[in-house]
């Protein structure tokens, strides 16, 4: 049984798009510092290698983004941040008596512990403290109007998968629910998806006669939806040069955005810099509703005008934000346009306060500690 965690083996994580996983690794390893625990990264990349280091660091519990360590491996408890909703995380759903799931996104907290006992808490995205040191170097020169940071989904090609298995009036199911999400912030596309489906004995049917899994089908509507919103929100900046920096394929339909300028993607460490470059971030993250993206908080610092989907944890009063639904995309120029942002410092003692990794931490740490209290893993 552990009364409180001292030492920590926090796990790297070198498969990730753009570095925001290796950054976020760095920026918790920092947090947990300044909360007074010991934090050892390993290297070395063979089991061999990694069972010494446990051997020899003895740590309390093992942490990890995105990864999942089995008990039988190493008889400590596992702490597993997923960045992703519940539906892509195979592991938390089994029963795991050694595991501590956090998530960034509330719903799927909600969503796991209505479905498992594993331990489930809520840890949104945070940003580092050097952000926000940074960040207090106002960057004057603004050569990028509207940016916008991140894969470009192709919402065509969900439907198209669909149209190999399911009827259109299945398919006008599928997208109602997505336009609702993306109208109303207090419904989860994961959770209307699963009811939608649970109430269809046809569509479990057909999941099942072609052998697809219930939350990868899921996860396709949810894609839909995100490669909709970035669609919309991007068409809807008329007048404005768009900056896109992505990767891999470009959907069809950016092509057909009058003033555009593509770019190579850029590695975490400088999504920042490109922010305070900009007028207007762009955060398409309709998928996260209860919760916060480090894309949004990086945009809030830098001075630039936030256009986002709706997020739960940001205040009223911030006034360089600009949120959107589908029916207002209509007024996102003059809205955008309107954006003084007086309060830009006051915006800055905010994000360093309450969502840098060691605020985050701060608060995470009595809860982590009272759990791991409860259970003999031994």
């Amino acid at each position: 049984m552990i009364e409180k965690i001292e030492k920590v083996l926090l796990l790297p994580h070198n498969r990730s798009q753009f570095d925001v996983i290796p950054s976020m690794v760095q920026g918790i390893k920092s947090g947990l510092e300044a909360c007074g625990i010991n934090v050892l990264v390993p290297e070395g990349s063979t089991l061999e290698e990694f069972m010494n280091v446990i051997h020899e660091y003895r740590p309390d519990v093992t942490w990890g983004i995105n990864i999942f360590v089995g008990y039988d491996l190493l008889n400590i408890p596992h702490i597993q941040l997923s960045l992703d909703a519940m539906t892509y995380d195979d592991s938390s759903i089994v029963e795991q008596r050694h595991l501590i799931q956090l998530y960034v996104e509330k719903n799927s907290v909600d969503l796991l512990s209505s479905l498992s006992s594993v331990p489930t808490l809520w840890f949104p995205h945070a940003i580092s403290q050097t952000d926000i040191e940074q960040a207090r170097t106002r960057v004057k020169k603004k050569d990028f109007d509207v940016v916008m940071l991140g894969t470009l989904l192709d919402h065509e090609a969900e439907r198209k998968y669909w149209r190999r298995f399911f009827s259109h009036a299945y398919i006008e199911q599928f997208e109602d629910i997505v336009e609702k999400s993306l109208e109303n912030p207090q419904l989860s596309i994961h959770k209307e998806s699963l009811k939608l489906i649970e109430q269809s004995e046809e569509i479990q049917n057909i999941l099942g006669k072609h052998d697809i899994h219930l939350w990868s089908f899921v996860n396709s509507i949810e894609r839909y939806m995100r490669g909709l919103d970035r669609k919309r929100v991007l068409e809807a900046c008329k007048g404005r040069k768009i900056h896109l920096f992505t990767g891999f394929s470009i959907p069809a339909w950016v092509e057909m955005l009058p003033s555009v300028e593509f770019y190579e993607p850029i590695p975490f460490s400088r999504v920042l810099e490109i922010c305070q470059r900009s007028q207007v971030v762009i955060n398409s993250c309709p998928m996260i509703r209860k919760g916060l993206h480090e894309r949004a908080l990086l945009g809030i610092i830098s001075g630039a005008t936030l256009v986002t989907s709706s997020l739960s944890l940001l205040p009223q009063w911030l006034d360089s934000v600009v949120t959107y639904t589908t029916s207002t995309l209509d007024t996102l120029p003059e809205r955008m346009a309107a954006v003084q942002k007086k309060n830009w410092y006051e915006s800055l003692l905010w994000a360093e306060k309450k969502h840098t990794w060691e605020a985050r931490l701060k608060k995470l740490l009595p809860l982590l500690n009272s759990l791991l209290c409860q259970v003999d893993f031994n």
